[in-house]
């Protein structure tokens, strides 16, 4: 777990001293403070947004792969916004 000192050098210096001080304590408190306000079913099924909460994801730790495959709760970002193609390892490859 990250700690608050080291959180808060990656926390925009830009804001208000109110708003500096209410993100942090939802960044403290995450991830208890999640509930259905920051997700919708309402969008494409098929599609993976960027800041999509995804409940199984399969992963494998390839350092310790005779641990096989887990799944587990995770949060879709990308730094790119070429993340619909219709060829998926198109993305790694551009």
């Amino acid at each position: 777990m990250i700690t608050e000192d080291e959180l808060k050098k990656y926390l925009p210096k830009y804001l208000s001293e109110e708003n500096y001080k209410t993100l942090l304590a939802e960044l403290k408190s995450f991830p208890y403070n999640i509930d259905g306000r920051m997700y919708t079913s309402m969008l494409d099924k098929n599609v993976i947004f960027q800041g999509d909460g995804l409940k199984k994801m399969p992963i494998i730790d390839l350092v310790n792969i005779e641990r096989g495959v887990k799944n587990v709760s995770c949060l879709i970002l990308s730094n790119s916004s070429r993340t619909i193609s219709s060829d998926p390892m198109q993305i790694f490859r551009s």
